[in-house]
């Protein structure tokens, strides 16, 4: 995944969420430095929530295309996973397109209102994470699978507005840059990634029978 140019190259973490499920079930959760989405990170790189967005964006395409080979077609999993991914897909967009016309047209958005799309997107990209490590193929809840799912916290929220203002500043060429590369990082509708939608299964149903006929061979 390529950086942001106005970001320093980091390894990222795909929300600690692959770590995490491979972790021993006995080992006690640890909160991992390189989470993106906590307040230590944000201090220390005020918008590093876009690239966290965009890792995670790749690691959901990844997730549903997995799924295709690890469960049966037309699998309860699947078929979640693949509507949980559309709900975090079109808040993930709201968002990246509020910001890019924001950098583009200087139409800012009111802090309430950004503040309730990152938690939005923050709430859905954890319940796709539930989900997908947490259910079985036949939909079954795995409850013996350990979870660590990185969280936005109230007091991001809080000052995601304040972040963004200082993030947002700079020339214009700089901004229809930040613009463009936002924009190349809206999230896809799964067909477009190769992962088709969930295979409905047809109920077999039995064929009708006149009562005024007579049974054959009468």
């Amino acid at each position: 995944m390529r950086s942001l140019p106005f970001m320093p190259s980091m390894a990222i973490l795909l929300l600690a969420l692959p770590c995490a499920s491979r972790a021993p079930a006995q080992a006690a959760p640890k909160a991992p430095e390189s989470d993106c989405l906590t307040e230590n990170a944000n201090l220390k790189n005020k918008m590093q929530f876009f690239v966290c967005l965009n890792a995670k964006r790749e690691y959901c395409q990844d997730q549903l295309l997995k799924l295709q080979t690890e469960c049966p077609p037309g699998s309860v999993k699947y078929s979640g996973a693949y509507n949980k991914y559309l709900a975090v897909k079109n808040k993930a967009n709201q968002l990246l397109d509020m910001v890019v016309a924001e950098l583009k047209y200087h139409d800012k958005t009111p802090p309430e209102k950004f503040k309730q799309l990152m938690k939005e997107v923050s709430d859905s990209t954890q319940e796709f994470d539930r989900y997908v490590l947490g259910t079985t193929c036949e939909g079954a809840s795995n409850r013996f699978l350990p979870l660590l799912i990185p969280i936005i916290t109230a007091a991001l929220l809080d000052r995601s507005r304040t972040l963004l203002d200082g993030w947002l500043s700079g020339n214009q060429n700089m901004k229809e840059q930040r613009a463009a590369e936002l924009a190349s990082q809206r999230w896809r509708s799964p067909n477009e990634f190769g992962a088709p939608a969930p295979v409905v299964p047809v109920p077999v149903v039995a064929p009708a029978t006149d009562p005024a006929s007579p049974p054959s061979g009468q």
